[in-house]
């Protein structure tokens, strides 16, 4: 869209054209076609290309993370299997793959694992995330009510007064072709990531916007792979596991590709460091059998790739009159951000995108529509964004026992639960087994009742060792923090060669 080509009259504004904003555009278009769209963009448009050439040459400088490992989980799936078919066939035939219930359900359990026709809603899509979003842009700019403004800075929101509540009528934009100019809307949504200055501008205003944020505490760092031989891959199982001290996840993708990543404890800065170099990050998948058996078949296609400062932050907008936003939606890490390594970005950025959807058609007043929307987020997002800051905590407290330090009361009965009550229930619970695979997938929560009959399962299946005698074993998964430790300092010294004397390959 060229200067002279900008709209005058009001639009449902996009601001962000990644994830978050195609989702947004793709929900909205398919519960109302005749509603006009318009997303504004800070990148070029994108090259005419084949999806597989996205990941080396789509160039996308306002999306850093492009690049970085992600999975599309089964909540996404499930979406886009039920309300947007053809995406999900044009990204199958991009050579996207479904996970199977033979990979997601433990191996003990598979000859007793009965399977349910909701489980098809938990199996994920693998592909690497360039590829996706450049199908899903594709298939967004084909839809008959949605235009593009690339190469346009939101500098503000139009922000007034009506009747003790602040309502957003437009935004001012400015494009390499025009000055400052200013489109009206009637909804504005912020889809511009998780470095958006939105929030900040309304509490400015006047708005009441409560900021919910719990550190992380965790470095992050990720490689892209391509095996060397794709017809003869190992069986996609055991995917994930912690160490205690490092968290670790492989990450399938279209054609041969796959990823590694880890998440790695602040308060290990010596395996940060490591992870960090390209032959540090090597070494310790060598040390991990269940991730070697990947990378010493592959070549690595990336370099090391990694987030800092990381954390679980929630945008809580007031409902109560004369502090309510009205015409304004924040959706995906503008609104809710969570730790990279649980997967759920994107497959939130869905989630809310329907919700809003489903808001939005539900009544033209602009009071309920907000209500509506925060309220469906909250009821559809928060247990799996609560999963994340308890995940975080439980690795935080494992990673500091192991380093020698002591644990609270809490910590320690809560290690304890996991590890002797939780894991080995998931491997002996057809019925715990599921309800994990539900939270791992995002699925939709199973009610407080449910929670309760997995503490029973658990305490149960507990007892019934404790009175046989027998003693579950935590499989070997890798080595222990001083092994991997001394295996880094021996990689680091063997590339870091006195003067003069050439580095090896």
């Amino acid at each position: 869209m060229h200067g002279s080509d900008l709209p005058s009259s009001k639009h449902t504004i996009i601001i962000g054209g990644g994830m978050g904003g195609l989702a947004t555009a793709l929900a909205l278009s398919k519960a109302d076609c005749s509603r006009p769209l318009l997303i504004l963009e800070r990148d070029p448009e994108p090259p005419v290309i084949d999806p597989s050439q996205a990941f080396e040459t789509w160039k996308r400088p306002g999306v850093p993370q492009l690049r970085h490992t992600h999975i599309f989980l089964g909540r996404f799936q499930s979406i886009v299997r039920e309300k947007h078919p053809e995406l999900l066939e044009e990204l199958l035939a991009a050579g996207a793959t479904l996970s199977t219930i033979e990979q997601s359900v433990p191996e003990p359990l598979l000859p007793r694992f009965v399977p349910e026709a909701s489980d098809q809603d938990l199996l994920n899509v693998w592909c690497r995330r360039a590829t996706v979003e450049y199908i899903l842009r594709r298939y967004v700019g084909r839809l008959p009510n949605v235009r593009f403004l690339h190469g346009t800075t939101v500098e503000r929101l139009i922000v007034e007064r009506r009747d003790r509540e602040l309502t957003v009528t437009g935004v001012e934009i400015r494009t390499d072709q025009q000055a400052p100019h200013q489109l009206a809307a009637d909804v504005v949504i912020d889809t511009s990531g998780r470095r958006s200055a939105y929030v900040e501008q309304l509490i400015a205003s006047g708005a009441s916007v409560r900021t919910e944020r719990v550190p992380s505490e965790v470095g992050y760092y990720c490689r892209h792979y391509q095996q060397v031989d794709p017809s003869s891959e190992p069986p996609r199982r055991g995917n994930g596991s912690t160490l205690d001290y490092l968290v670790y996840g492989i990450f399938f993708a279209e054609h041969g590709h796959f990823s590694i990543a880890f998440a790695c404890p602040e308060i290990e800065p010596e395996l940060l460091a490591a992870l960090k170099r390209p032959d540090g990050f090597d070494e310790v998948c060598s040390q991990i059998p269940g991730v070697a058996r990947w990378t010493q078949r592959a070549r690595p296609v990336s370099r090391v790739l990694g987030g800092a400062e990381l954390a679980n932050r929630w945008h809580h907008f007031s409902q109560k009159p004369g502090t309510q936003v009205l015409g304004f939606f924040p959706v995906g890490d503008s609104h809710i951000q969570t730790n990279p390594i649980y997967g759920r970005g994107c497959s939130s950025a869905f989630v809310q995108a329907h919700a809003l959807a489903d808001a939005l058609a539900s009544s033209e007043d602009p009071r309920a529509r907000a209500e509506r929307y925060h309220a469906d987020v909250h009821d559809l997002i928060r247990t799996h964004f609560q999963f994340c800051v308890a995940a975080d905590a439980g690795f935080i407290a494992r990673a500091k026992h192991v380093r020698g330090e002591r644990m609270t009361p809490v910590q320690t009965i809560a290690a304890a639960a996991f590890q002797s009550g939780f894991l080995p229930a998931v491997e002996e619970s057809p019925f715990v087994a599921r309800e994990w695979w539900k939270l791992q997938q995002m699925g939709k929560a199973s009610g407080p009742l449910v929670f309760v009959m997995v503490i029973l399962q658990m305490v149960l299946l507990w007892f019934k060792r404790l009175l046989s005698g027998r003693r579950w074993q935590l499989p070997y998964v890798g080595p222990t923090r001083e092994q991997m430790l001394a295996a880094c300092t021996t990689r680091a010294r063997a590339f870091s060669p006195s003067p003069g004397v050439p580095r090896r390959p």
